[in-house]
């Protein structure tokens, strides 16, 4: 199989993903701070090595990226239009928008060197690959998640950010000969950015880091079967995945660090099978039945065609690399869905629910029937004529409606809303320092959430940190939250 390489064409496609990604998180759902987690978070606190004991022990890169990126808010893009969280917005859209053109183009490649696809098949591809994203979980006609989103900012560095992270990577390794590099191939570059990332990947988060040990666990169990077979030796193995037994090791030193934490101490001893199950069952409904039917039909008529040259006795280059894949992101799909599942069942089951922490499913789903698409599209020319209009009608089709997609906050209100109540509440904060006073009486909304969050009572000392941090006030004022519901009335909060 040829594969040529153009990178002028990568270019181009992802800038329009890019710019579409950008109008998306920056204008249309820009992700704006409100709670307590996002003003913690603002500011860091932790090392980049994991810590024993801490609340997160682990989950190294969202508490280092999401000051960082704050940072670069605050001091890079504030000074130039003087809107503090209007600044946050753009650093944290911009960058997302960046990760999900990443994201897209480890998918092109990997199709591209793994099936041979042409330019526009696989442009084609990767739009619809993109759609599924926006398409599965739009099972309303407003009020919808979608696989790049989190309920609030913090999740979405503690959650989709490493989803994004680790799902690009693993394709990364599909579509390359990952082992190669730390064999042989491998410059020390190459092989330092992949141990950064692997590092990364599994000190984010426990869900995220799923993706990456589903694949490495699967290929680690191929290899154990053949050495049961005696068609391989231990040495060998040793010798030639030894990057995937480290990852291993990491993610059980990860496992560890993550139980000894504040977190992992405050779920209920136990496990939950039923509830998750039911809420499972009844979380059904938030799935979109045609994206579904779709992805499942593309697989299943995939399958069926490996059958046929199978019993035909065709072999070919392609067909084998895509019956490889199918065989990987099945076993992946499968791995990844017990994990959940248990997971939930252990800490809290009303997750099992949300998108964001079951993305590792929906990834290996969502790929198997993207690729499985790909490969019949390059067998039948029919069916790139359908790619064609799906690739227009699908993501106009996405825009029927109002408010689609659910704001990334707790309260679902619109980035301008979270705007103005952030802003009377540091202004309150910076007047009552100016005029001498060191500690003050904050008014906030009355919500239904426990403790009235997201205006917690953390937020006391989460917020003053971050003004203290960012120059905003001379000292850290000591800061009492007062629920005052005629500022509902103001913000028109229910």
């Amino acid at each position: 199989m040829k594969f040529h390489y153009n990178i002028k064409r990568d270019i181009i496609v992802g800038a329009l993903i890019f710019i579409v990604m950008m109008i998306f998180f920056c204008y249309i759902h820009p992700l704006s701070i409100l709670d307590s987690d996002d003003w913690a978070f603002l500011v860091c606190r932790r090392s980049l090595f994991p810590e024993w004991g801490i609340w997160n022990p682990s989950r190294v890169l969202p508490e280092v990226l999401m000051p960082f990126l704050s940072a670069v808010g605050r001091y890079v893009i504030m000074p130039f239009n003087n809107d503090f969280f209007r600044s946050l917005e753009l650093s944290y859209g911009l960058f997302f928008s960046m990760l999900v053109v990443i994201y897209a183009l480890c998918f092109k490649r990997m199709i591209r060197k793994k099936l041979g696809m042409g330019y526009l098949s696989e442009n084609l591809c990767t739009v619809l690959f993109l759609v599924f994203h926006f398409w599965i979980l739009r099972g309303h006609e407003n009020g919808n998640q979608h696989l790049f989103f989190s309920l609030d900012v913090t999740r979405y560095f503690f959650y989709t950010i490493p989803n994004l992270l680790t799902g690009s990577f693993v394709m990364y390794i599909i579509s390359e000969d990952f082992l190669e590099i730390y064999n042989e191939k491998g410059k020390p570059i190459q092989k330092g950015i992949g141990l950064v990332l692997i590092y990364m990947c599994i000190f984010s988060n426990l869900y995220p880091a799923v993706i990456l040990m589903a694949f490495v666990g699967k290929e680690l169990l191929d290899q154990l079967i053949l050495l049961i077979r005696r068609k391989t030796k231990l040495k060998n193995i040793m010798l030639t995945r030894w990057v995937y037994f480290l990852c291993f090791v990491l993610w059980i030193i990860s496992l560890i660090y993550e139980s000894s934490g504040g977190r992992a101490g405050s779920f209920s001893t136990g496990f939950e099978f039923y509830e998750t199950a039911r809420l499972l069952y009844h979380g059904r409904s938030e799935l979109n039945a045609v994206c579904a039917a779709v992805i499942l039909t593309a697989i299943i008529a995939a399958v069926i065609y490996l059958i046929v040259l199978k019993k035909k006795k065709v072999q070919d280059e392609e067909a084998a690399a895509f019956k490889k894949m199918v065989i990987c992101f099945f076993e992946c799909a499968v791995i990844c869905a017990l994990f959940c599942f248990v997971m939930c069942s252990r800490t809290k089951p009303q997750d099992i629910t949300r998108g964001d922490l079951l993305f590792s499913v929906f990834f290996f789903g969502i790929v198997w029937g993207t690729v499985s698409t790909a490969f019949l599209s390059k067998r039948f020319s029919r069916i790139e004529t359908v790619l064609v209009i799906a690739a227009i009608v699908l993501p106009l089709s996405l825009c029927k409606g109002e408010r689609i997609y659910l704001e990334a906050n707790v309260l679902n209100i619109s980035s301008e809303k979270c705007r103005e109540i952030n802003e009377y509440m540091i202004n309150k904060v910076i007047d009552a320092e100016k005029k001498g006073k060191t500690n003050i009486e904050l008014p906030v909304p009355k919500t239904d959430g426990v403790g009235n969050w997201p205006f917690f009572g953390d937020m006391e000392w989460t917020m003053r940190d971050a003004l203290y941090s960012y120059g905003f006030t001379d000292g850290k004022i000591q800061i009492k939250l007062v629920i005052n519901k005629k500022l509902n009335k103001v913000f028109n909060i229910k």
